[in-house]
């Protein structure tokens, strides 16, 4: 399914509209204390789950793997995505533009040490 909502910025500043929007839809940007692209780089809870899975992993991994592959894993760490509690791995079994099948494993990394294995579907139905 789709969830679109509209948001007033309550601006007429074209220029950061813009930039809001791109980084609501993309998720894209380094985010600054005081919002701006030169400002200081605010590093939240998730910065080591983008730092590991997206620069490292991607990185290096296309360097021995090939694309379609490295483009359908993503490394699973300690996020607030998580609760800070699970590591693993998910695969694209299926990926298009409008349609998603995922198969993920995570193991908890306090208390029982439980492992999860889980297939999800999603996109625009």
């Amino acid at each position: 399914f789709l969830v679109a909502y509209n948001a007033n910025l309550n601006t007429k500043a074209v220029r950061r509209a813009t930039s809001v929007a791109f980084d609501v839809r993309e998720n894209g940007r380094v985010r600054t204390e005081d919002g701006m692209p030169q400002g200081k780089p605010v590093l939240d809870a998730d910065f080591l789950q983008h730092l590991v899975n997206e620069l490292l992993f991607k990185t290096y991994a296309k360097k021995i793997l090939p694309d379609i592959i490295v483009n359908r894993v993503n490394l699973i760490l300690p996020s607030s995505f998580v609760d800070f509690d699970r590591i693993g791995a998910s695969v694209d079994l299926y990926k298009t533009k409008n349609f998603r099948v995922a198969l993920s494993g995570t193991c908890s990394i306090s208390g029982d040490h439980e492992c999860v294995g889980t297939v999800t579907v999603s996109g625009r139905f």
